[in-house]
C-alpha cells in the first residue's frame, strides 16, 4: 500500500505499526516541503504510541533561513488521529518567524497558520472524505487564533527545545 492508502485505511486495519507510521510521517513531510517550497527537518520521535496505534504527532522546522535579511524560518507540528472510529484527520500548525521572532497578526491574536492534509477533491468542511478520490495534498486555511493558549511561549526561534 502507498503511504496515503495506509494513512486513510488505518482505522479499518486496526491501527498501524510504528514503522508504518514512520513511512507516513516521512511522506507527509516530503509533501509539506513541496507545498511550502522549502526544506524541512523533523524531530526524531514522532510520538507514536504502542505497536498498533491510530495516530502520531511530530514537530518540524525549516532546514535554514531564507530571504535574507528577513531570515524567514518556520516551525510547526503536524499529526494524524482517528475520529468517529472510522476516519483519519491530518492537520498541522505552522509558526512563521522573521529575524528570529514569531509572527502574529493584529487581528485577535492570530499567531499560526492552520494546515490540513486531505484528498484533493474533498471540500474544506469534508473531514470524513467519504466518497472522495484522487491524490492527497496539503492545504492552508490561513491565520488562526490560539484559542486555548496552547501555542504560547515560543515567541523567539531559539525558544523551541526540540531542535
Amino acid at each position: 500500500m502507498s503511504p496515503d492508502e495506509l494513512l486513510w485505511n488505518a482505522p479499518q486495519l486496526g491501527g498501524l505499526a510504528a514503522r508504518q507510521w514512520e513511512t507516513i510521517v516521512e511522506h507527509l513531510l516530503r509533501q509539506l516541503e513541496a507545498f511550502l517550497q522549502m526544506e524541512l527537518r523533523r524531530a526524531a520521535n514522532a510520538f507514536i504510541d504502542g505497536d498498533e496505534s491510530f495516530g502520531f504527532s511530530v514537530n518540524f522546522w525549516s532546514a535554514g533561513a531564507v530571504a535574507p535579511p528577513l531570515n524567514l524560518q518556520i516551525d510547526g507540528t503536524f499529526g494524524a488521529s482517528v475520529y468517529d472510529e472510522r476516519w483519519m484527520g491530518v492537520q498541522g500548525w505552522l509558526y512563521p518567524y522573521l529575524q528570529g521572532q514569531r509572527l502574529a497578526t493584529t487581528a485577535d491574536g492570530h499567531n499560526h497558520i492552520f494546515l490540513r492534509y486531505a484528498k484533493i477533491d474533498a471540500t474544506d468542511d469534508d473531514w470524513e472524505m467519504a466518497g472522495c478520490t484522487g491524490p492527497s495534498a496539503w492545504r492552508s486555511f490561513g491565520w488562526s487564533p490560539d484559542t486555548y493558549g496552547e501555542f504560547e511561549g515560543f515567541d523567539a526561534w531559539h525558544d523551541r527545545p526540540d531542535r
